[in-house]
């Protein structure tokens, strides 16, 4: 009897402290805290890096969609004046050889269907932003940005080889749908990476990819004009 009545004793001076352990620590309404707790052995040099490069990382990964949607946005400026000229040719010609009276069949748009060409890819950015939003919630915002690489691929295949305008049609409103979907879905993505301190300076990294892929698309551009000059 003596032996239960310590062994009760102990349980009862044991819970009071468990319960107070248990107590401290903070949880959310998932049950766990969202606080991130480092290893106070690991030095500051590492500790304060590594996380933080890791970060930037990503965000420069993940923003080269923003890249590509900015040469989507700078090729029509840079490639209509020449469909427009007719000194684009045809996929086929390119493939069969030249004919025998030594010309080529060019691709020539009126001003009517380059506007057509160029508009298409802002509806096409509407169409895709809407559901964007509802798809990354469903199937996660990293494997919808991966995802967004096929329609983005399947746009300049018909633009590339499209041997009539209705191909350049079909492949903008196509391009211009992933173009919509990246701005829809990389910010969120990235808010949900990046600690809070330096969070406005990976948003702003969106800005600056976009920006460079239209200095890109010019530059492009601007060479292939050259070389059809020469």
């Amino acid at each position: 009897m003596n032996l239960y009545k310590a062994l009760d004793e102990n349980n009862r001076s044991v819970d009071p402290e468990a319960g107070a352990s248990h107590s401290e620590i903070p949880e959310t309404k998932n049950g766990h805290s969202k606080i991130l707790q480092r290893l106070e052995t690991v030095p500051d040099i590492k500790r304060d890096t590594s996380g933080i490069t890791t970060q930037y990382i990503a965000t420069g990964i993940v923003n080269l969609g923003a890249f590509a949607a900015g040469v989507c946005v700078a090729w029509s400026s840079s490639a209509l004046p020449l469909f427009t000229s007719g000194q684009v040719e045809l996929p086929s010609a390119r493939s069969e050889g030249s004919p025998a009276n030594g010309t080529h069949p060019k691709l020539v748009l009126t001003e009517s269907e380059a506007s057509w060409v160029a508009s298409l890819l802002c509806l096409g950015a509407l169409m895709g932003a809407v559901p964007a939003g509802l798809i990354s919630e469903h199937f996660g915002r990293k494997k919808t940005l991966l995802y967004l690489a096929l329609p983005l691929v399947v746009s300049w295949i018909l633009v590339a080889s499209s041997p009539n305008v209705y191909g350049l049609y079909v492949g903008r409103f196509v391009g211009g749908m992933a173009v919509g979907a990246f701005s829809v879905g990389i910010p969120p993505y990235v808010e949900d990476i990046a600690e809070e301190h330096i969070l406005p300076a990976l948003v702003n990294f969106y800005h600056v990819h976009f920006a460079c892929g239209v200095l890109f698309g010019y530059i492009i551009g601007k060479l292939v004009y050259f070389l059809l000059l020469c």
